[in-house]
């Protein structure tokens, strides 16, 4: 298969070396002070954003930026069409995509950028040529940082490179945005997970970093009175304490500094002012809790996913079960649901050819067969006679012309009828009931073969109807 093209081949490495590097800085010189991202919507933000999440310190944000990467990368997913399409596309997802790093390094990066960055994560779908518009032959993550919004909707983003700015068609990306925002000027950006963290994150940074300059041997930022000591005396005892240090190698854990009186009649008073220390009656266990709480809202995901507690600030057990299912339709939820219909487009993969996650667990798979169930049964007592009602003869008439009673009893619909709702439901597939259907659900129209529904790990079900699929698949 000869290789797709990406408008990316041509371009070099990372150009916006000016935005990074000032970003960095940005950072640095605030690390001192006060700690606060540029304002909604910039691209200064997104950069400062990428680069935030990353400072240490930042461990619980850290953590459930990869938590819920990780929970998206391992998810289960399959290809359902005509058999030779979906071994192409498996091939293609789980090992070509990525330059041939594979599934995982393209969706990490990819979710990676819709968690983080407002403006969304960013995928190229490489075609035959730079001018086709057929369905993509492979795909490649698109460095965010190159990106900027366009005023022209018949390119919506530049892709500035190191040689030159490519015009990208709506057809030459694939993107994931969060809250995406419905104002013209905004382009598309949204308010990422980050985003609605970043001032719980940036509290638990300033409190990591309050607890390791308190364990460290460097003096406290305060301020500090000292009383019958002149300013060279306290230099010249600095002085001397620095020098016998150095003299013995003592860098981390060092001797207690000692500061003699001068004059025995004025003892010498030093009183501290800390500029910094944590609230009265603080809590660290607390605190953590209710950041975790926080981030767990602005992911949209149950908290239990970030931290294992099993009372308290976050519920109980009973709880938990309830906020897990809830989750499920929030934050993993959406980034499944964006990513299917991301990769349905009839541009990017080809007709007939369906992408879906398996995302169900085996209560969601049985709660679903407890309903078709329910469904079989009321179809069921439809269809039974009942002695209530009595059956009228297709055949015969009185002497006034009304119908004749039959012997037989019949239920309120036929069996024909039954039978229709019976695979309106989904509860039996039509060719089962020798019902005809069209060519194309069964059969590709170009002849690629039976349809099937391949899974990610390669097993291999002949296409059915989701109550056979769940028979089959359920041990």
């Amino acid at each position: 298969m000869r290789k797709p093209k990406s408008f990316q081949d041509s371009q070099g490495d990372i150009v916006s070396a000016v935005t990074t590097s000032a970003a960095q800085a940005f950072l640095m010189n605030l690390t001192g002070s006060v700690l606060s991202a540029p304002a909604w919507w910039s691209k200064k933000r997104d950069e400062w954003l990428n680069e935030f999440w990353r400072m240490e310190g930042n461990d619980l944000l850290a953590g459930a930026i990869s938590t819920l990467t990780s929970k998206i990368v391992a998810a289960n997913w399959y290809l359902e069409g005509p058999e030779s399409l979906c071994k192409l596309y498996r091939n293609i997802l789980l090992y070509e995509a990525e330059e041939q790093q594979g599934w995982d390094a393209l969706i990490s990066k990819w979710v990676e950028g819709f968690l983080v960055r407002d403006s969304g994560g960013f995928v190229e779908p490489l075609r035959a040529s730079l001018t086709s518009t057929g369905p993509a032959l492979g795909f490649k993550h698109i460095d965010e940082s190159k990106l900027y919004p366009n005023t022209n909707p018949e390119y919506p983003f530049l892709y500035v490179g190191e040689k030159d700015t490519i015009k990208l068609k709506p057809t030459q990306f694939l993107r994931l945005v969060d809250m995406e925002s419905g104002r013209d000027k905004d382009f598309g950006v949204g308010f990422s997970s980050v985003s609605r963290a970043v001032s719980t994150a940036i509290i638990m940074m300033e409190i990591v970093r309050y607890k390791r300059e308190r364990l460290s041997d460097l003096p406290p930022a305060a301020i500090l009175f000292l009383s019958n000591l002149t300013t060279a005396q306290w230099e010249d005892i600095v002085a001397k304490y620095d020098t016998q240090q150095k003299n013995k190698g003592n860098e981390t854990w060092r001797s207690l500094l000692v500061a003699c009186g001068y004059d025995p009649e004025f003892p010498v008073h030093a009183e501290m002012f800390e500029l910094s220390k944590l609230p009265e009656h603080y809590d660290e266990r607390t605190a953590t809790e209710m950041a975790i709480y926080t981030f767990a809202l602005a992911f949209r995901v149950d908290p239990r996913e970030f931290w294992p507690v099993s009372s308290g600030p976050l519920g109980t057990a009973t709880e938990a079960q309830i906020q897990h299912k809830k989750a499920k339709a929030k934050g993993e939820g959406i980034i499944f649901s964006k990513i299917e219909r991301a990769l349905n487009n009839p541009l990017i993969l080809p007709e007939g050819l369906k992408f879906r996650f398996d995302y169900r667990d085996d209560e969601e798979d049985m709660a679903g067969a407890e309903i078709a169930q329910a469904k079989l049964r009321n179809i069921r007592m439809m269809w039974e006679s009942s002695p209530n009602r009595i059956a009228v003869q297709s055949a015969g008439t009185d002497a006034y012309g009304q119908p004749l009673p039959g012997p037989v009893n019949e239920g309120i619909i036929t069996t024909e009828e039954a039978r229709q709702l019976l695979i309106y439901e989904g509860l039996i597939p039509p060719e089962i009931l020798g019902v005809s259907v069209e060519e194309t659900k069964v059969y590709d129209v170009r002849s690629y073969g039976e349809r099937v529904r391949l899974y990610r790990d390669g097993i291999k079900v002949p296409w059915k109807s989701e109550s056979q699929l769940k028979a089959v698949l359920r041990p």
